[in-house]
């Protein structure tokens, strides 16, 4: 158990503050909890109902109930629109969209989750499968961001067997979700496989580690990458600046595409390399298209649907996007951003319809009479495309 007492000396040395953690009630998110506990951390608990199986909404309810008698605050969510088709690429959007979104409301920054050192292997032969480049193949790094959220991977050294030994050590019980065994799904598939693979030498061990030696790799141009990102946060009203974006090496540019696709989207991966190489070239060339979710034009990105906003308007206003003002309003506050970003922008409009508030965010010379007021975007809980609003209604 050497490697778990490693797991809870990183985690009590992390520079979390307050944290959240994610648990589905299996036996790996579960043993993280206990090694949070260990640690000294007295995080976030939240789960999500996917809403596929009859038994989800009891099996939330009891990590609910396993929160509480541990005395830390949770918080539910729940898939209330499964999707019909790609169900595990779009369960896993929503979930971390709730968990970005319970985080940004809680005013927490940092996400533990549960993979583990099998994950790492069974992602990278899926990826390998499928013919990804030395940055695909870096899968499943201890840290990396979602929906603007820092999500934290402890656990990537510790085979799952491990876990589970040490939860029976404790007296700690734990879920058996079937769907882990269901041989519908291609990681079901690999883990009946393992056996065998060992057998063959193949194990998690050297999977993994082949892993680590692409994300050694990959690392300088990954750092460099992720350097630009932090000097180009998200606009408030929900674009991505590219402001020196061109500035940049073709092998570093295409890593910031990807990054900004899996960040706004919360897509398990970026798109291809090659899909990436040919939308810088364009890009470059000052093209406007479509990428990973998100549109690129020269000087921004912004994604295809629209997110909804939280606002504090002035009293007695209400907010509709700048599409639905007169063309006369419009044309008179009209801001320098496409027009495709322009129409979602939310403005306050008085009880007599008349204009009384911008954003504070948006670069705009009004009158005196139009005041400001504070917006920021929201990533949607469910994933749906959702209206802007007044406050009580944006974001939830």
């Amino acid at each position: 158990m050497h490697a778990l007492s490693s797991v809870v000396f990183a985690m009590a040395h992390l520079p979390l503050g307050r944290c959240a953690i994610a648990v589905s009630g299996g036996g790996d998110s579960m043993a993280l909890l206990h090694l949070a506990l260990q640690a000294g951390l007295r995080p976030l608990v939240l789960t999500f109902d996917h809403n596929l199986r009859p038994e989800s909404a009891a099996e939330a309810a009891w990590v609910a109930a396993q929160a509480t008698a541990l005395g830390l605050p949770c918080r539910l969510g729940r898939w209330d629109t499964p999707a019909r088709r790609g169900v595990l690429a779009a369960a896993r959007t929503a979930r971390y969209r709730f968990f970005a979104q319970a985080c940004a409301d809680e005013g927490l920054t940092h996400l533990l989750v549960g993979h583990t050192l099998d994950d790492v292997a069974e992602t990278f032969l899926i990826r390998r499968a499928r013919g990804s480049g030395p940055q695909g193949l870096a899968v499943l790094p201890p840290q990396t961001t979602l929906f603007g959220l820092t999500v934290v991977r402890p656990l990537v050294g510790v085979r799952r067997h491990d876990l589970r030994a040490f939860l029976t050590g404790q007296g700690v019980s734990w879920l058996e979700d079937p769907t882990n065994t269901n041989p519908a799904y291609l990681r079901p598939r690999l883990r009946a496989q393992a056996a065998a693979r060992d057998a063959a030498g193949d194990t998690a061990e050297h999977l993994a580690a082949q892993a680590a030696a692409y994300a050694a790799q990959n690392a300088p141009l990954e750092a460099a990458a992720q350097a630009w990102l932090a000097t180009h946060p998200a606009h408030p009203l929900g674009w991505q600046p590219l402001d020196g974006l061109a500035d940049l090496p073709d092998d570093i540019a295409v890593r910031v595409l990807g990054a900004l696709c899996t960040r706004w989207t919360g897509a398990e991966h970026a798109p291809r390399l090659s899909r990436r190489q040919v939308a810088l070239a364009r890009w470059r060339l000052g093209e406007t298209f479509t990428l990973g979710g998100l549109v690129w034009a020269p000087g921004l990105a912004w994604p295809e649907h629209p997110l909804p906003y939280r606002a504090h308007p002035p009293a007695g206003s209400h907010l509709v996007p700048y599409a639905q003002l007169s063309a006369c309003d419009r044309a008179r506050l009209k801001p320098a951003l496409p027009l495709a970003v322009r129409r979602r922008v939310p403005v306050a409009v008085a009880s007599g319809g008349q204009v009384c508030a911008v954003p504070a965010a948006l670069d705009l010379k009004t009158p005196p009479e139009i005041g400001r007021f504070d917006v920021r975007f929201c990533l949607p809980v469910r994933g749906a495309a959702s209206k802007i609003g007044p406050l009580a209604n944006a974001g939830a």
